[in-house]
């Protein structure tokens, strides 16, 4: 009987070992890959601080931006108007230049006809002095 628990006793230590060294295998697949992880965590912080910078950057630019385009409309807006204004007025005036050019045509055209109806009445009187005498 000793001899059978020797036996048995050394199968056991046997599959023990085997079991022991396919789980001390899968240990160091695991401890292998948890480096691979961090090493990739570590390019991930750099990538992501490097982010970080460029967004304060950015940040910065667009603060910029709008303190630029703030000023821009505070020295544009007040020029607009007045040209605006100026372009109302320049219309408004050419406007009432259209109405006092078309009153002045008419009398041009009254004028046009009145001298020419003195000049057909002077060619008759004209007439009439030339066969008078």
């Amino acid at each position: 009987m000793d001899e059978k628990m020797f036996e048995l006793m050394t199968r056991m230590y046997a599959d023990m070992k085997a079991g022991f060294a396919a789980v001390d295998k899968r240990f160091i697949t695991v401890e292998n890959d948890i480096k691979e992880i961090k090493k990739d965590v570590s390019v991930l912080k750099k990538d992501v601080s490097v982010l970080k910078e460029d967004v304060s950057v950015l940040k910065e630019d667009v603060s910029g931006l709008k303190k630029d385009v703030i000023r821009l409309e505070n020295t544009l807006t007040p020029k607009i108007d007045a040209a605006l204004d100026g372009y109302k007025q320049v219309y408004e005036k050419q406007q009432e230049h259209d109405k006092e050019f078309e009153i002045i045509n008419h009398k041009i055209d009254d004028l046009t006809m009145k001298v020419t109806n003195h000049e057909a009445r002077f060619e008759v009187i004209e007439g009439g002095k030339k066969n008078t005498r």
